[in-house]
């Protein structure tokens, strides 16, 4: 067999190994991320209480209200002017973020959209990565970036 069909064949091999260790980290991906999702609605809920039982943060936000019976979605409410509503959709290997939001009474409603990635660090933990690249490593890192338009509208593009 001469040399470049030799390369040729590798060339082959080392696609099919690509394709298998990628389809590899996927099924991994998949296969942690309900427990990761589980692990973020609790923080999400659990935030939600913990705002509206400290009184500085309620008395400066208002009341939060977290629908959390669904399987696959959570959903967090202000409902006081500047009005956010944040859904987290869980996709299997992605987190679909919306924001929906009335800054003022008379107001345009405004609306944004992104995903957040899921990725393997080096030791195959499953984390979040931002639309920017950016990685969210942690649970509360995760629950923050979600929560800071509910705390700061002014973060929302208008």
């Amino acid at each position: 067999m001469t040399d470049w069909i030799k390369k040729e064949l590798q060339g082959f091999d080392d696609d099919d190994n690509d394709k298998k260790r990628r389809e590899n980290r996927r099924n991994l991906i998949l296969t942690l991320s309900s427990r990761l999702w589980g692990d973020l609605t609790a923080a999400i809920k659990a935030a939600t209480d913990e705002i509206n039982k400290e009184p500085a943060l309620r008395k400066r936000v208002g009341e939060l209200k977290c629908r959390d019976g669904y399987t696959q979605k959570i959903e967090v409410d202000k409902s006081v002017i500047p009005a956010v509503y944040l859904t987290v959709i869980n996709g299997g290997n992605e987190y679909s973020v919306e924001r929906k939001f009335l800054l003022e009474v008379d107001g345009a409603r405004g609306e944004e959209r992104e995903t957040l990635f899921l990725d393997l660090t080096d030791e195959d933990r499953v984390f979040m990565r931002k639309k920017n690249g950016e990685p969210l490593l942690t649970i509360d890192d995760a629950v923050h970036y979600l929560f800071a338009p509910l705390l700061h509208p002014e973060l929302l593009k208008r």
